[in-house]
């Protein structure tokens, strides 16, 4: 597993977390995972359903096998139970794909079902950033934003800002957004950019709507002039911010707007920026942090908050694994 490790932190320090081959990784390292568990699973099961003692044992060597086995049976699905549970965790941390945190998640919720489970409504939150997942455009088209497949969409760079006293929790993750071209950009504060800025940026980020919305709470932190808006809607510009630039500003989203529906589930949070002075730094920081609750009885995925069928769970239970040499065969059904 440290072979896995080692590559993904390569492949993060060097920006290739999304390429092809980083995500085959990902899931190469899932099912290693995976697999390390469920061997481990199985033997504890041998261990403690078919213990195998030798028929020839006497009533007190019988007594004194099993005890023994029984205790190695516990301390086998101990460890396969942590290794269930850090698949889980990478599968949340968007680490490992779903597939393989899928079937852990089943055995945990039949190991320890009241530690997976969800009983009535439950408070939430979903937190959206300025992060390199989103896209961005140097202008729009005839007035309007791109259709989200449309090949003019780039990758956001990392901005370029003064080192300011900006409020805690913007440091943390630090990622203000920028946009431009290959080629020597400006010094910073005696910082240089590593590419050309785009002297307005117009960036998004889609996401799912959630169940039951409460509330939504924007915050900004940006130089310059810029707005911020969910799909076509304003939320918020330059205009809100009644002190210095580095310290934001925020604003609770009114209800008509936070609570409308959208087109198959999805929305778009968007951002306009300009900066004529790239030489004062360049670069804008946003948060939507969405309050929801979610209501619902039984297993609950932590990485999506969904709720599997017992039909569903079953059948992930039930999967048909190979696993090289081993001599034991999970039963899958396809």
């Amino acid at each position: 597993m440290d072979f896995f490790r080692q590559g993904l932190e390569f492949a993060e320090s060097y920006g290739l977390a999304k390429h092809p081959y980083t995500e085959g990784l990902k899931a190469s390292s899932g099912r290693a995972l995976f697999i390390q568990a469920k061997c481990l699973d199985l033997l504890a099961l041998q261990a403690l359903l078919d213990p195998p003692i030798p028929p020839e044992a006497g009533p007190e060597q019988r007594k004194t096998y099993q005890e023994q086995i029984e205790t190695v049976g516990f301390q086998l699905q101990d460890q396969a139970v942590e290794r269930y549970r850090a698949l889980v965790e990478k599968a949340v941390a968007g680490k490992v794909p779903t597939e393989w945190a899928e079937p852990a998640f089943a055995r945990l919720y039949q190991i320890e079902p009241d530690k997976w489970s969800r009983s009535g409504e439950a408070d939430t939150a979903l937190e959206i950033y300025s992060s390199k997942e989103w896209k961005a455009v140097p202008a729009l088209v005839n007035g309007a934003w791109p259709d989200a497949q449309n090949p003019s969409w780039v990758n956001v760079r990392k901005g370029v800002v003064k080192p300011l006293e900006y409020p805690a929790h913007v440091k943390a993750p630090f990622r203000f957004l920028w946009c431009g071209e290959k080629g020597q950009g400006p010094k910073v504060d005696s910082v240089a950019a590593t590419y050309a800025p785009w002297k307005q940026v117009f960036a998004q980020t889609a996401f799912q709507i959630p169940p039951q919305i409460q509330s939504m709470h924007l915050e900004v932190v940006a130089s310059q002039e810029w707005a911020v808006f969910l799909d076509e809607d304003t939320l918020l510009t330059q205009r809100a911010l009644a002190g210095p630039w580095h310290l934001g500003v925020s604003k609770e989203v009114p209800a008509a707007i936070a609570q409308r529906p959208a087109k198959g589930g999805v929305r778009y949070l968007r951002l306009w920026a300009q900066n004529q002075k790239p030489t004062d730094g360049f670069g804008a920081w946003v948060k939507l942090r969405i309050k929801y609750k979610l209501s619902g009885n039984g297993p609950v995925f932590p990485w999506d908050q969904s709720t599997p069928s017992p039909e569903q769970l079953k059948k992930l239970l039930e999967m048909r694994l190979e696993i090289p040499n081993f001599s034991f065969t999970v039963t899958r059904a396809p």
